[in-house]
């Protein structure tokens, strides 16, 4: 396996055992004698390889393309989170508020005001 490895230019890594992080794994590669290392543990190099395999591409445009995935992959997630826990602004349009006049008894006159009925042109 490292043979291998070490002919398509990857660089071993023994696995992990203490997880710190369970985000994505960000693979750097290492620029010697004019070409890239790429380092990665073995078990993602065997799903790796075989992924290219399939896709009859090589093993390390397929490395740069999950990089390239997970880092898109990584910036979508922050974006959704960040969305997810905004605080909706004071609502400032009259036909979007659900406020109901304080002086109103009557239900359809009610229902009309929160819905904003009287103030269409229909």
């Amino acid at each position: 396996m490292k043979l291998d490895m070490e002919e398509k230019r990857f660089c071993y890594i023994p696995p992990r055992v203490n997880l710190k992080r369970f985000d994505y794994l960000h693979y750097v590669r290492k620029q010697d004698e004019g070409a890239y290392t790429y380092v990665a543990h073995a078990d993602y190099y065997i799903l790796l390889r075989a992924c290219s395999r399939v896709a009859q591409v090589e093993t390390r445009c397929m490395h740069i393309g999950v990089l390239s995935f997970e880092r898109r992959l990584a910036w979508l997630e922050k974006r959704i989170d960040h969305c997810l826990h905004l605080t909706p602004p004071i609502v400032s349009c009259d036909y979007c508020t659900d406020m109901v006049p304080e002086n109103t008894t009557d239900a359809e006159t009610i229902v009309e005001e929160s819905i904003g009925l009287s103030n269409l042109n229909i």
